[in-house]
């Protein structure tokens, strides 16, 4: 899963430090805690995993972002022009701040109901 999490980050036009790896193993255990919680499980369901990878690349790019530390060599301009996941796309060429664009689509990642099938109720 932890290849696949740089591989989308690497997507978005992030290019990946030796210093990012702690912070990824960090979230990763952060949001998969929270995604066990919200389904009050102990493990997470494989057709989940899409999620909480959605929900790593999020908080590693919000942290990014509000910290300013992505580096003089990220640029939203030259970062991803359009995303197409299944239905939904997203295209940053015709925007007047491609910042906020990428920000709202970072924000968006992981935040689906699609849990709430796994759920199990907790007495």
């Amino acid at each position: 899963m932890l290849d696949r999490i740089k591989d989308f980050i690497k997507f978005l036009g992030y290019k990946i430090k030796d210093v990012d790896n702690s912070l990824i193993d960090y979230i990763l255990g952060n949001e998969t805690d929270r995604l066990k919680n919200d389904i009050n499980q102990t493990e997470i369901p494989e057709k989940l995993e899409f999620l909480l990878i959605e929900r790593v690349v999020s908080a590693f790019f919000n942290m990014k972002i509000s910290t300013n530390s992505l580096g003089d060599d990220f640029s939203f301009e030259e970062s991803v022009k359009l995303i197409k996941m299944g239905d939904t796309s997203y295209d940053f060429g015709d925007v007047s701040s491609q910042k906020d664009m990428f920000v709202n689509y970072i924000n968006s990642l992981g935040k689906g109901s699609d849990y709430i099938c796994y759920r199990k109720f907790k007495w």
